[in-house]
């Protein structure tokens, strides 16, 4: 008897699903199925161990060592309800998890392990290693193959109802009642680890994705940090971002004492990009390690201008976490209010220039740019110091969009999922960040 009553429950519950499902709305759809050896690029990777490949129709993130990195996609920040599918292939070696949008305090998404799922949230977070998070609801661990997992969202009045489907079937919901506004916008993210750094392996076949874009603008973007959670993406070291990176008064602040190997970074919310200038409005007390800027696919590829001992540097990374310096000079930093580092490419060559306080300081030329240097997301943040007191006032970012695989038929949007069973199924290989 219990076992019916289950079904009609369930029933009833999908029924109702489907009718408020037709009412999501969603201005854009991202598909990708990684069938071309491009469809990698725009994408970010944490990861500084990770080879990222585009083989046989799918995204590989192999890794001999990790304990645990993240993965954001191209689009940058949205806004409002969204639909965030994974699909897997075969063989996949990956032991902790997340998958959900993440503000610069906010998240909400999916977390697992060998243990089960559970979806959790929260709109400040204080500690990367020891985050309080609020359970919306949890599984145990099922014992299916996964091919594919998605969250979605919609917002009723003040609330919002979170969904979970596993193999293209609805597996739990819940609701956040008087949902924050915090937890309305932020980044796509993917955290993937292992324990005791054991191997990852990851074959991504698919990403799926319905949303409207936080900026509307598609070629400039003015921070002023009025917003406390405005969807800059932080990582580096756990220990310290939570305390050391943060935006207040008007300001984003690199604010550290402790151990030099330290590392505090922040991806900007435009997304993948092309040529880009960035125009930062700085000041600061104390910095005594390396400041950067720069446009990035991983830790082992990028291009970038960074300060270190009163002199600037031009350089690039391209396989290597260490940066090929193509050109430098002296500078003294002590009357710089204004740094804007210009990137360009013409043919298959990219120009950098920087200048201070409208003052042209340095440009460098790389010749035959490999393909991953060519596009990426645009970080800043500072490393290597032992004392740091700096802040931004303002960033300006003028940029070319990358133009990103999507789904354009508009039939497909807003469609709603179609449910087969209300059986319980699989589990997941999503978890939390480490302890």
């Amino acid at each position: 008897m219990k076992t019916k009553l289950f079904v009609m429950l369930c029933i009833a519950g999908l029924t109702l699903l489907s009718a408020n499902l037709k009412s999501q709305i969603f201005s854009e759809r991202y598909f990708n199925s990684f069938d071309n050896s491009s469809d990698a690029d725009g994408w970010f990777f944490t990861s500084t161990a990770a080879t990222i490949s585009v083989a046989n129709s799918q995204l590989i993130i192999d890794s001999p060592h990790e304990d645990y990195f993240q993965i954001l996609t191209p689009l940058g920040a949205i806004q409002g309800d969204f639909s965030f599918k994974l699909s897997v292939g075969q063989n996949a070696e990956v032991q902790l998890g997340f998958m959900g949008i993440a503000g610069f305090k906010s998240i909400l998404g999916l977390m697992g392990d060998e243990n089960g799922i559970s979806v959790v949230y929260t709109y400040d977070i204080e500690s990367y290693t020891e985050p309080e998070l609020t359970e919306l609801f949890s599984i145990p661990d099922p014992a299916t193959d996964i091919n594919n997992i998605a969250i979605e969202t919609m917002q009723i009045g003040n609330d919002l109802m979170v969904y979970l489907f596993i193999n293209d079937e609805l597996f739990q919901s819940g609701t956040i009642v008087s949902v924050d506004p915090d937890l309305l916008y932020g980044q796509l993210v993917l955290g993937f680890g292992a324990e005791d750094d054991d191997p990852i392996y990851l074959p991504i076949t698919e990403v799926d994705i319905q949303y409207t874009p936080y900026r509307t603008d598609k070629a400039l973007f003015t921070d002023t940090f009025n917003n406390t959670n405005s969807p800059w993406f932080r990582f580096g070291d756990y220990d310290d971002l939570a305390e050391s990176l943060f935006i207040n008064n008007g300001k984003l602040n690199f604010l550290y004492s402790g151990d030099p190997d330290s590392q505090l970074m922040a991806l900007s919310p435009i997304g993948a990009v092309r040529d880009f200038t960035i125009d930062i409005d700085a000041g600061g007390t104390d910095m005594n390690g390396t400041g950067s800027f720069g446009r990035i696919f991983d830790s082992k590829h990028y291009i970038t201008v960074w300060y270190e001992d009163d002199e600037v540097y031009l350089g690039y990374a391209n396989g290597s976490p260490e940066p090929q310096i193509i050109s430098s000079t002296d500078v003294d930093m002590d009357n710089v209010t204004n740094i804007k580092y210009s990137v360009s490419q013409i043919g298959n060559d990219l120009l950098m220039t920087v200048v201070h306080n409208n003052q042209f300081v340095i440009d460098g030329t790389i010749s035959n740019a490999p393909a991953r240097l060519l596009t990426g997301q645009i970080t800043v943040g500072y490393e290597l110091a032992s004392e740091l007191n700096v802040w931004f006032d303002e960033v300006r970012l003028q940029y070319e969009k990358l133009i990103v695989s999507t789904e354009e038929n508009s039939e497909n949007l807003n469609k709603p999922i179609v449910f087969k069973t209300c059986q319980t199924l699989v589990l997941i290989m999503l978890a939390s960040p480490p302890n």
